[in-house]
């Protein structure tokens, strides 16, 4: 698992969500944010924009640049 997809899997259960409730909140399908959490693949800038907003937490966070 790739150190984003570790932090995304961790601020998202943390928060209560399941992979379909993230996916539908950012617009993505479901299986998509399973892989970024397995470390197949990273989101472009507009999905981890949304990832911020929906999730609440700054980009930096996400990318592991910068602890919550």
């Amino acid at each position: 698992m790739s150190t984003f997809g570790k932090i995304l899997k961790k601020i998202r259960t943390e928060k209560g969500l399941s992979a379909k409730e993230l996916a539908k909140g950012i617009g993505v399908h479901y299986a998509t944010i399973l892989n970024w959490e397995k470390g197949k693949g990273k989101p472009t800038l507009l999905p981890l924009i949304n990832l911020s907003i929906f999730l609440n937490v700054k980009a930096d966070v996400l990318l592991g640049i910068k602890k919550s």
